[in-house]
């Protein structure tokens, strides 16, 4: 008797070993991306609706939409080459920029 219970309750421990262990089947379980993916950032933005396409004019956001709220924004311009380029312009004029940065190296 003591040995049919041995044997029953090795069997169940095997079964519930052996399905706790296995990866759910295709399609099944949490998703890596698209509907049901839990976002990792999110991006927080506060202002007022100014349109029916829905145009946002930002106020303020939190650390990861500092891009969106107008004025964060910086000029990169690129002095490796022979001439300056503009990468991305930000607030302030590109050229006023290089025009400061030649005026203050004498160029």
């Amino acid at each position: 008797m003591k040995v049919k219970l041995f044997v029953a309750s090795l069997a169940v421990a095997g079964l519930a070993v052996s399905s706790a262990v296995a990866a759910p089947p295709e399609g099944k379980g949490k998703p890596k991306t698209g509907d049901g993916c839990k976002p990792k950032v999110t991006v927080v933005l506060k202002g007022t609706l100014t349109g029916a396409p829905l145009n946002v004019d930002v106020t303020s956001s939190n650390r990861w939409g500092r891009a969106y709220v107008p004025g964060t924004a910086s000029t990169v311009i690129d002095f490796t080459g022979p001439e300056p380029v503009v990468i991305r312009e930000g607030a302030g004029s590109a050229d006023e920029a290089i025009a400061r940065l030649r005026a203050a190296l004498g160029l």
